[in-house]
């Protein structure tokens, strides 16, 4: 299932560019906010259209700070992956027990083990798909949940709609 279908964070047209001046045209999709920015060496000028939520949510940094959020998850399950790949290559060389290898897992889950327990709201479905094609290998929904710690079927339940 494309994760992507109908859900992209935004859709830049044609940049243009007038001697100094540039213009681009924004479209929010799914967010019902559309808006048109032109910029010289010194400003940008802006003109738009969106709801009073979303323009609010902004506002208040609630949709920032929420990327922020998702982006520390991500990096930190990357994190986790990496570990748990290093503490497995220790095992097959031998540097470690199978023995030390449990206790390393059970002792400090954390720093190994993603949980994809969090229900994602349709703002951090919004969020998580503008993202994640700026990542490698988030190919599916499985790659969104693990990177995003999101509950799989919860993706695929928001994604039937």
């Amino acid at each position: 299932m494309d994760i992507m279908n109908g859900y992209s964070g935004a859709m830049l047209f044609q940049p243009q560019s007038a001697g100094n001046e540039s213009f681009s045209v924004v479209e929010y999709i799914g967010c019902d906010t559309q808006y048109i920015a032109v910029r010289n060496q010194e400003d940008t000028y802006f003109a738009g259209h969106t709801t009073k939520g979303v323009l609010s949510s902004w506002i208040m940094g609630d949709i920032p700070q929420r990327a922020v959020e998702l982006a520390i998850n991500a990096i930190n399950n990357r994190t986790r992956e990496r570990n748990f790949s290093r503490l497995g290559e220790k095992l097959a060389s031998g540097e470690i027990s199978e023995e030390e290898y449990d206790h390393a897992l059970q002792e400090h889950e954390d720093e190994y083990v993603i949980k994809c327990n969090i229900k994602p709201t349709e703002m951090d479905m919004r969020l998580a798909a503008h993202l994640a094609p700026k990542l490698m290998d988030v190919d599916d929904t499985d790659d969104l949940a693990v990177l995003f710690s999101f509950d799989e079927s919860e993706i695929r339940h928001f994604l039937e709609r």
